[in-house]
């Protein structure tokens, strides 16, 4: 008796583990949110302005700018009215990473910097006013990745810009556009997790931006107003979460909240674009919730049946 009761033990905490499992799984797949990071830091830092190659040395980042040990300026944390940190005009390899910006106006602005020298990754950029934007680029091969804005106008926005690549950012609740790039040629946005912005989640603005190409993107609830609005031209009612007005831009593979699940993704614009191979994102992530309901629910069956033939073997 006392294994029985040993074994039926055993059992009851499989199957109670499953269950807490399966409800966090199921949880994990129909919500996904995007974390604010912590610090231990009790007070602010200031903001920063780079004019030139040499604030880069005389503000004491490590690094000696070059590809192989770029300056980095890194860790901080940002409360301000104007720009977090505004770099522009210089040639050196830079990278800026891990820091926490509020701003009631542009966190991080990349300007006039020589080709392929700056990475923008894994800050976190925050409107204290539903204004402003969260990362502005200007330039050529600058890459932002893992970035997460929130609150802004726009999360991220390029103009007069080429090459750049926009990867695995979150970006959450803009007032306008969550990724807006304009004049923009030949560059890249991919992976990024785009909700709640009120118009649109991507738009590719001006005739000019042409050649970039829009892919594997999780876009959902956004475009919810009556009537939108780009680069100061009304466009009236839309009917998609993204717009193009530019030439020979590539969407496909992105995952669409209100995609109805047959044939292309419209895209709104003169562009005409379409996402030809397009997902909603919604149902997958509830398909891929019940699958794994029903493993765990295998599991749980099975440890049952093991318990009961265990009882009937003693």
């Amino acid at each position: 008796m006392k294994i029985v009761s040993m074994h039926s033990r055993k059992c009851k905490f499989v199957i109670i583990f499953s269950v807490i499992l399966m409800i966090a799984m199921f949880s994990q797949f129909l919500n996904k949110t995007i974390q604010i990071p912590t610090s231990s830091h009790s007070y602010t830092d200031p903001p920063f302005v780079i004019d030139s190659d040499a604030d880069f040395i005389a503000i004491g980042f490590s690094g000696s700018g070059n590809v192989s040990s770029p300056y980095v300026i890194s860790d901080y944390i940002i409360d301000v009215s104007g720009y977090g940190i505004l770099v522009q005009g210089t040639t050196k390899h830079f990278i800026i990473q891990n820091c926490t910006i509020y701003t009631d106006y542009i966190g991080i602005r990349i300007d006039n910097v020589a080709a392929g020298t700056a990475i923008i990754q894994n800050n976190t950029c925050i409107a204290k006013s539903y204004d402003g934007g969260g990362i502005a680029a200007s330039g050529n091969g600058i890459l932002i990745w893992n970035n997460t804005c929130r609150n802004f106008a726009q999360g991220v926005h390029t103009n007069q810009a080429s090459n750049i690549q926009i990867y695995n950012n979150s970006i959450y609740n803009s007032t306008y556009q969550g990724i807006n790039i304009r004049h923009t040629s030949n560059s890249v946005i991919c992976g990024n997790w785009i909700k709640d912005c009120r118009e649109y989640a991507i738009a590719i603005v001006l005739s000019l931006s042409s050649g970039n190409r829009v892919h594997s993107n999780f876009v959902e609830g956004n475009t919810y107003a009556d009537e939108v609005n780009v680069d100061g031209i009304d466009r009236g009612k839309p009917n998609s979460q993204a717009f193009d007005e530019g030439n020979n831009n590539t969407w496909e593979s992105n995952c669409w909240s209100d995609y109805k699940g047959k044939g292309d993704y419209c895209i709104d614009g003169p562009a005409d674009s379409v996402d030809s191979n397009p997902v909603n994102c919604f149902n997958n992530r509830v398909i891929s919730g019940f699958l794994g309901i029903g493993l765990i629910s295998l599991t749980i069956v099975v440890a049952i049946v093991l318990y009961s033939n265990t009882r009937r073997s003693k």
